[in-house]
């Protein structure tokens, strides 16, 4: 740099000519961030007080200083007390990570890229199974496999913890379609890998969940946190795909504003295990990150690190797989943390509890809220899906019982036994996620002992959640003591001791036929060590607000009873903004995304939050819609009796009746209120008494994030309507202005009485019934306001949701919809206007892509079903060679129906 390329007023120009000397000084240094920690140099450069590099390297070195003492004190990983293993040998061909996944369950022979072809070969021939990673040193595992001369037996089973197929490369590797050719069976985690390969001469696929064993990762010692942390410990692998590498830097970016305790750990590759080598060069992280970056820990329990954050954070390789997502975020879930990660389909439509992150402002707010019973929560819910569902003893033992090695992996068999148990008691344990749980009383335990594997003592002082079998289940399999407890305060989960304070907080796995009563348990303690779980899962029957039971929800509430409650609530904490949930079935998407999203809006306690259940039957969702409606003033449920009505029409339809507040919106239970949206839709309405809604706008996530230009639409065509303040001036025929566009229902608040007023409901049963409600709304309008912020996001690749199960079913739902919209269109004299600018494109654009999904079999019905609601607007002349195109395909797949009938007669 040149001092004489920069001008400016006297003093300015001595700082930056400063500046220059000390910039070109430490370009310099052989250690340029120590330099950094002089006060000196950073006053000269401007950075800011607050700015992590003013610790520099010292601030990160103290962290690590008072993480080493804990790191050094936690207990060794333990196999589980359930979860023995399997007499088997295993051949690994990839990471050291991928090895340690099935270390202590099984025989297992790592095959280095160094090992000789005569050993390679040696070791495989001796395999049951083979096992392969992503990659030894660079090259893909399975080509290091398929070397010609060193397999000379070709592997019985091969097991592919890594191949996907994406839309970038859609075609799997080479080398394991040859590989898959040749052996007797192939098991994948990622169903991309599993339907592609099907088809695969002489070899049955099979897609199985990712493996975790607790030898790798576990919550063990995890309660001595010291204090809030969050960690980012990733391999690195080369250079980063850029979209990868820029939601690394947005969740590093969001930790950093939250002001919350970074520590970022980079490791080798191949080496998660937090204790290898750090490496000489990587990936290069952005230089505001680096102060962060922790020196090498080595020598240190397993995963340890992981066990000590609070939050860790977990980056997506791969966004299109409901299967397949990074193994990290496994990892971090056995370990205890709450995990914060970039998007992956997969990870949103089965885990839950994860954190997806939408940008740099939502991770900082999410942060920022978070309490002690959400960490503890969950941690809880983690540490339970990863070991009720991944179990690597349990993956290994599906595999091995595929190719007649063993038994197939079974459930364990549990009894709880009371002193007295009532009706309560009996329904909780018959609605746990585990399956239904019988109760008897002490004097029966001896006769059933030797026909289960768990005891259950439990009474009627506590209410157990759901979940509460499960979690003591969980820890049966992630440690080595055959007691387990609840933890009865903080700091005291996910250790052993000795004794229990409390008998109906245990579970004790094959007890002896001497300890067959409370006695004989509470003696059996005195031999076993004992290990202490959360807290989860169970409250106390006495201290603890009352809650209905599943039968008593299942039986629906009275409409009129709690509209009276639903106004004395908005009346008494004076709440301003109603927002409506629509729920059936969805209770953990409920809990971590929907209503943990509006509890980081800054007008949370303004709001009513209507948890608006459609019939809902499971009893986890039961369970956490009362929760939270006993945990929090301004939260109302409601309940239709059990029975789902088909999609969320319903209940939007009973919370828009039940509204008491003078603004209301929408949020779906798997869908994110973001970027505090409702909150300045909310101060922009109440700031304009004459306007009826104000729109905002909204991302939506399918394999990338997309933000849907409502805001720049809606200026483009009313913009000969605006006021100088900004208000639309809706004109006469605005729907067909818009060319009968939809827009979310979720992203804009609306004016509760005016919205009321118009007597308009979402079909009910129907699919697409927001859309419909939408465009009514917008017709009615009389002024509205637009804003560019974005209000939700919307998760369009759920699995198993109503819009995403493409069969013929998907089109009747639109049947009811598409006769409402109809009759409505002739009632306002629209009908002719929508059939000549949106009916066709509608069809070519949304319903044919549908229609091309489905199933060869079930084609004809879908589209004779499409049909029917096309039939619903009349005549129509199609122009559009897609559309005619679909006609011919219908009538032929019909003349091919009516050949198969006939010939089916004769």
């Amino acid at each position: 740099m040149s001092a004489g390329r920069l001008a400016g007023p006297g003093a300015r120009q001595v700082g930056l000519d400063r500046g220059i000397e000390r910039i070109a000084a430490l370009q310099d240094s052989s250690d340029p961030l120590t330099d950094l920690r002089e006060a000196e140099v950073l006053d000269s450069l401007g950075v800011p007080a607050a700015s992590p590099f003013r610790a520099g390297r010292g601030g990160r070195d103290r962290l690590v200083e008072e993480l080493l003492p804990l790191l050094e004190a936690l207990p060794r990983l333990e196999t589980g007390a359930s979860r023995p293993g399997h007499d088997a040998v295993i051949a690994v061909v990839g990471a050291e990570d991928v090895a340690a996944t099935f270390d202590g369950l099984a025989e297992v022979l790592r095959l280095p890229e160094e090992a000789t072809t005569p050993e390679r070969a040696a070791a495989l021939e001796s395999a049951d199974l083979v096992v392969v990673g992503p990659q030894v040193a660079g090259r893909p595992a399975v080509e290091q496999l398929l070397d010609e001369a060193a397999v000379a037996e070709v592997p019985r089973a091969l097991v592919d913890l890594h191949s996907h197929a994406t839309r970038q490369a859609p075609e799997l590797p080479r080398a394991l379609r040859r590989l898959a050719g040749r052996c007797d069976h192939l098991f994948v985690v990622s169903e991309s890998a599993a339907e592609q390969l099907a088809g695969t001469a002489r070899t049955p696929v099979t897609e199985i969940p990712l493996p975790i064993s607790p030898l790798h990762r576990s919550p063990l010692g995890s309660a001595t946190s010291p204090g809030p942390l969050v960690t980012f410990s990733d391999p690195l692998t080369g250079v980063l795909d850029p979209a990868v590498a820029a939601d690394r830097d947005m969740l590093l970016d969001g930790v950093l504003a939250s002001g919350a305790p970074l520590l970022i750990q980079q490791l080798a590759a191949g080496d998660d295990s937090g204790h290898g080598p750090a490496p000489a060069a990587g990936p290069v992280l952005p230089v505001r990150h680096r102060p962060h970056l922790a020196p090498s820990l080595t020598g240190l329990p397993a995963g340890g690190l992981d066990r000590l954050a609070d939050v860790g954070i977990s980056v997506e390789p791969v966004t299109d797989s409901q299967a397949l997502f990074s193994p990290r975020t496994l990892q971090l879930m056995a370990s205890g943390s709450l995990v914060l990660s970039s998007y992956n389909q997969g990870v949103n439509s089965h885990l839950p509890q994860v954190h997806l992150a939408n940008s740099v402002e939502d991770v900082a707010a999410g942060l920022e809220q978070l309490t002690a019973e959400d960490l503890s929560r969950a941690s809880a819910d983690g540490v339970r899906r990863a070991f009720v569902e991944h179990h690597a003893a349990d993956v290994l033992g599906l595999i091995l019982h595929r190719l007649g090695l063993g038994e197939e992996p079974a459930a364990e068999r549990v009894l709880a036994v009371a002193e007295d148990a009532d009706e309560a008691l009996h329904e909780e344990l018959a609605a746990q996620t585990h399956g239904e749980v019988a109760v008897v009383g002490w004097d029966e335990l001896p006769a059933r002992l030797a026909d289960h594997d768990v005891v259950l003592p439990v009474s009627t002082r506590r209410h157990y959640a759901p979940t509460y079998v499960d979690e003591h289940l969980a820890a049966l399999r992630h440690q080595s003591a055959s007691t387990t407890t609840k933890a009865s305060g903080p700091g005291q989960a996910h250790q052993h001791r000795a004794g229990v304070d409390a008998l109906d907080l245990t579970a004790w796995l094959h007890p002896p036929q001497t300890a067959a009563s409370p006695e004989g348990l509470r003696a059996l303690t005195a031999e076993r060590r004992v290990h202490v779980g959360d807290a989860e899962g169970v409250r106390d029957r006495g201290t603890s607000s009352p809650r209905r039971g599943v039968r008593r929800l299942r039986a629906g509430d009275d409409v009129d009873a709690l509209r009276r409650e639903v106004a004395e609530t908005a009346a008494r904490h004076q709440l301003r903004l109603t927002v409506i949930v629509p729920v059936y079935d969805n209770g953990e998407h409920l809990r971590h995304k929907a209503f943990a999203s509006l509890r980081r809006s800054s007008v949370f306690s303004r709001m009513h939050v209507l948890l608006i259940s459609d019939g809902s039957t499971d009893p986890v969702t039961l369970d956490t819609v009362e929760e939270l409606a006993a945990g929090y003033e301004n939260v109302t449920a409601f309940h239709h009796a059990a029975g789902g009505s088909g999609s969320a029409s319903r209940p939007r339809n009973t919370g828009l009746e039940l509204a008491a507040t003078e603004f209301v919106t929408y949020l779906d239970p798997d869908n994110e209120a973001v970027e505090d949206g409702y909150a300045r839709l909310l101060n922009d309405l109440e700031g304009h008494d004459d306007v009826d809604f104000v729109l905002g706008t909204m991302t939506q996530w399918a394999r990338t994030r997309t933000l849907l230009p409502y805001v720049r639409v809606m200026e483009q065509i009313f913009a000969g309507h605006r006021r100088a303040d900004g208000t639309i001036e809706m004109p006469e025929r605005s729907l067909e202005m818009l060319d009968f566009r939809p827009m979310g229902i979720q992203t804009l608040v609306a004016r509760t009485a005016w919205l009321q007023s118009l007597g308009i409901s979402q079909p009910v049963g129907a699919v697409g019934q927001d859309s419909y409600f939408f465009q009514q709304m917008i017709h009615y309008a009389r002024r509205i306001r637009i804003m560019d912020v974005a209000a939700h996001t919307y998760y369009t690749a759920v699995s198993n949701s109503t819009v995403n199960t493409l069969n013929p079913g998907y089109f009747a739902k639109y049947l009811p919809l598409d006769r409402a919209r109809a009759d409505w269109l002739r009632e306002v004299g629209l009908l002719e206007a929508y059939k000549a600018r949106r009916l066709e494109s509608f069809l070519v654009s949304w319903h044919l892509p549908k229609l091309r999904r489905v199933a060869d079999e079930e084609w004809l019905q879908a589209a004779e079903n499409l049909t029917e609601l096309l039939a619903c607007y009349g005549e129509h002349h199609w122009r559009q060679r897609r559309a005619l195109d679909f006609f011919s395909d219908l009538r032929a797949a019909r003349r091919r129906s009516r050949r198969r009938s006939r010939r089916r007669r004769r």
